[in-house]
């Protein structure tokens, strides 16, 4: 709050202390900045004058050259600060939310692992009933009773579960990881409610939709290719499963239009090599790599041509998109002296180039920590071949 002097002042603070992961420029009117200054300064009696007021808010400037050095390569969002504190902090939430991402699946769909291949795309996984296995070893009481309820084949305690999950998402957080994929959960609308009145969140359902039988033939190959699970447990799985409570929840998210349904039987297998597991999760995977990856939009054309312009205009009308000149970005990442800076200038002196799936990972990275989740994107790719690379970060609008 308030930090820095300078440009100069914040790439030394990146260089010596950390990474800034995001500028917050809250904008007023000069008008409406003084006149709230010198109410203050009349609430508590410091003896501003007007004059001083209009020389605190003509200082300014420095900021907004802050917040111009950062918007260009993403790191910047504007907040308008003009209404009042809760409005200016609901904004500036929004800006900040996490996009998380509830990945609902029944026998077979959920031993596909789709959960943990979406960390290559710059998700993190947080697997509850991995997090409950885990709070099961310990000595205390309740982890002791979790653990009698696990070994009899009942579902844990809602709120044995939930401080889990808030400790894992919050944990995430704090690593500037703001896409997190739950591995299913919540599996209530309750429970629903509950994680989002104590995480607010862009939050969305993915559902690997599937009958009860297509489920179970499934999970019967998964059981045959891999050796792993049981009749029971299978059987344990599908009754919560296709239970009226996860049920109940899917009818609900698709009526809030944040559901998203995924094909996930052995029907969705495309011909070709491996086994047929692995075919199943191929498709399922780029499914639902299609519904939860940030969108993009390719701006190419000569030069003069009205890229920049065309862009910046572009995404001024949705405030969840992002314009990133990529050349600029990688420009300011060496200058800054960043992590994938510092990597980038080894690259280069080493004499290589900047492969595409570098840029595609920063960029993920990008918006994560910034909560965007579309991007224009302007010089870039460059060659045909970038484009593969490209397409595993992002789905290609247009």
């Amino acid at each position: 709050d308030g930090f820095a002097g300078s440009d100069q002042d914040v790439l030394k603070f990146e260089q010596e202390v950390a990474e800034i992961s995001c500028v917050l420029y809250l904008s007023a009117p000069p008008e409406q900045a003084k006149e709230r200054l010198m109410k203050r300064a009349q609430e508590m009696r410091t003896g501003e004058t007007e004059a001083a007021v209009a020389a605190l808010v003509d200082a300014d400037n420095h900021f907004s050259a802050i917040f111009d050095y950062y918007v260009g390569i993403g790191r910047g969002r504007l907040v308008n600060a003009a209404g009042s504190a809760d409005d200016s902090f609901a904004i500036a939430a929004t800006c900040l939310k996490p996009h998380i991402v509830s990945l609902l699946a029944g026998p077979g769909g959920s031993s596909l692992r789709i959960c943990e291949a979406l960390e290559v795309n710059g998700f993190s996984c947080v697997n509850p009933e991995a997090l409950v296995a885990e709070f099961a070893q310990q000595a205390s009481a309740q982890a002791r009773a979790t653990k009698q309820l696990l070994d009899a084949g009942q579902d844990p305690e809602p709120a044995v579960v939930l401080p889990l999950v808030l400790t894992a998402l919050r944990a995430a957080v704090a690593r500037s990881q703001n896409r997190i994929v739950l591995m299913n959960y919540p599996l209530t609308a309750e429970d629903n409610e509950s994680l989002e009145s104590r995480f607010p969140c862009d939050h969305q359902f993915v559902w690997l939709q599937a009958t009860r039988a297509e489920a179970m033939d499934l999970d019967s190959v998964v059981e045959r290719e891999t050796g792993i699970g049981s009749l029971l447990e299978s059987e344990r799985n599908a009754a919560r499963h296709f239970g009226p409570a996860v049920q109940g929840l899917i009818k609900a998210m698709e009526v809030k239009k944040c559901l998203s349904k995924v094909p996930c039987s052995l029907a969705v297998a495309k011909p070709g090599p491996g086994t047929a597991l692995e075919r199943v999760k191929a498709a399922v995977l780029a499914e639902v790599r299609r519904a939860v990856l940030p969108s993009s939009i390719l701006v190419v054309g000569a030069p003069a041509s009205g890229r920049t312009t065309f862009a910046n205009k572009w995404s001024e009308r949705s405030a969840d998109t992002m314009h990133l000149d990529v050349l600029e970005l990688l420009d300011k990442e060496l200058e800054r002296k960043t992590r994938r800076g510092q990597q980038m200038a080894a690259m280069l002196a080493e004499g290589k180039s900047i492969p595409a799936s570098f840029i595609v990972s920063l960029v993920t990275e990008l918006l994560s920590a910034v909560g965007v989740r579309s991007a224009i994107f302007e010089g870039f790719p460059r060659r045909v071949e970038d484009i593969p690379a490209l397409e595993g970060g992002f789905s290609i609008e247009r």
